[in-house]
């Protein structure tokens, strides 16, 4: 437990810094953790797959620093670029590398590096934004866990997750929404919130995104299970004591920020 605690405080201090930094270390952040992620995905399989790292790598490295200053023709480019360099390998080494393999390269870019860097969209659309998928994530984690010890009676997912309930999920997803409301509230009372007119109040809003957003990232922890479970590995990696690996702690968070995303855009046009 100590450990664990000691784990938590370090890695809390960290990501304060790079989120409290600015935009430039908070990419430089998310490419970090991104890579990791990535990496830890692709060990996972390696049993069974052999993923080509440097392509999904180098595709991160390029979607985080250079997409946004490169034309539509630039980036079209280098995504065929990275297709036909996935194919000369799966021609040069038929004997070593299949499409399975071309295959979990491109998924762990999608799974782990696209979605971890809605983090980033969401800053730029306000900095306090930034805290909102964590609150979601590990608040609905937080929520489910004592609500499931305390009525959990019905499993969610008895062979891809046995320790947790319908109950608990639920109870995630309550609190979740909970949590963004009071959130809001404070980040409203503290004039980070612009008024608009025609808007919904922020209490609904709040309620909304956190409870839509818990209920996606209880489908990102079983999916991250489930991948864990069909490769025969328990934690994707042990960077963080106590905790595991980085999609170890970050799972259900490439599913919340990418949500709270579409969500937030969602109530900016509507109105």
């Amino acid at each position: 437990m100590a450990v664990r605690v000691i784990s938590s405080v370090v890695g809390a201090l960290i990501f304060i810094a790079v989120f409290l930094g600015g935009l430039l270390p908070l990419k430089i952040g998310a490419a970090v953790i991104s890579i990791i992620g990535m990496f830890e995905l692709y060990r996972a399989v390696s049993g069974k797959l052999k993923p080509v790292h440097f392509v999904g790598f180098a595709a991160e490295i390029w979607y985080v620093f250079m997409r946004e200053n490169c034309d539509m023709m630039l980036n079209g480019f280098m995504v065929l670029a990275a297709v036909i360099v996935l194919l000369i390998l799966l021609i040069a080494q038929h004997e070593q590398t299949d499409i399975h393999d071309v295959s979990i390269t491109v998924f762990g870019f999608l799974y782990v590096g696209m979605l971890m860097y809605n983090l980033v969209d969401l800053y730029k659309i306000a900095p306090y934004l930034i805290w909102l998928p964590l609150i979601c994530a590990w608040g609905s984690d937080t929520f489910a866990y004592f609500v499931g010890v305390k009525f959990g009676k019905h499993k969610l997912a008895p062979v891809l997750s046995p320790k947790k309930s319908i109950e608990g999920s639920v109870g995630g997803v309550i609190g979740a929404g909970v949590l963004t409301v009071v959130y809001f509230l404070v980040c409203d009372r503290l004039g980070f919130i612009p008024e608009e007119n025609g808007a919904p109040p922020v209490t609904v809003i709040g309620f909304a995104i956190g409870a839509v957003s818990a209920a996606f990232s209880q489908v990102g922890d079983i999916a991250a299970s489930t991948i864990k479970r069909q490769m025969n590995v328990k934690d994707y990696g042990n960077i963080m004591p106590g905790h595991g690996g980085i999609l170890d702690r970050f799972d259900s968070v490439l599913f919340t920020a990418p949500m709270i995303y579409i969500l937030l855009n969602l109530v900016s046009n509507g109105h």
